[in-house]
């Protein structure tokens, strides 16, 4: 067996959480690094292909790209947020606040981005300018959006 092999079979027999850097390892097996951090990666990134499908959320190009560029792996909370029961929790407890409030599909808009903070970081204001969209695909004009009351939507 090559020796990157014995490596790679050390690796994932070690504990989930298990401190240790790739840089140690190819020291102690007398691997190059470089080729070690490239396998290992190629093969972390099967395993969260992998386990992305199983929880039924195929992965995209943009997932892939994300991941790639990340050097450590998902910590463990956000690892196990990541489930198929956990988003099926979710959207059953958003359909129960539309029905719960009446409310319809134009009243819906998504924010993608963190960017109206008025007050809220000592005191600076910020505020963007990203469209917002409707669940059916409309948009709303340029406004300034508020929070509503306690108990009034």
């Amino acid at each position: 067996m090559a020796p990157i092999n014995d490596v790679i079979k050390d690796l994932k027999s070690r504990d989930l959480g298990e401190h240790f850097t790739l840089r140690e390892v190819a020291k102690k097996y007398k691997v190059n690094y470089l080729t070690l951090g490239r396998r290992w990666r190629g093969l972390e990134l099967i395993q969260y292909i992998i386990k992305l499908i199983e929880r039924g959320l195929p992965s995209t190009r943009k997932i892939i790209r994300n991941f790639l560029s990340k050097t450590t792996t998902i910590d463990r909370v956000r690892h196990l947020a990541n489930s198929k029961l956990k988003y099926r929790l979710y959207f059953e407890l958003l359909h129960r606040k539309i029905t719960k409030y009446h409310l319809k599909a134009q009243d819906i808009y998504n924010i993608d981005k963190k960017g109206f903070l008025i007050s809220l970081i000592g005191r600076s204001k910020r505020i963007f300018s990203r469209p917002c969209y409707c669940v059916n695909r409309s948009s709303l004009p340029l406004s300034l959006i508020y929070v509503a009351k306690k108990g009034a939507i």
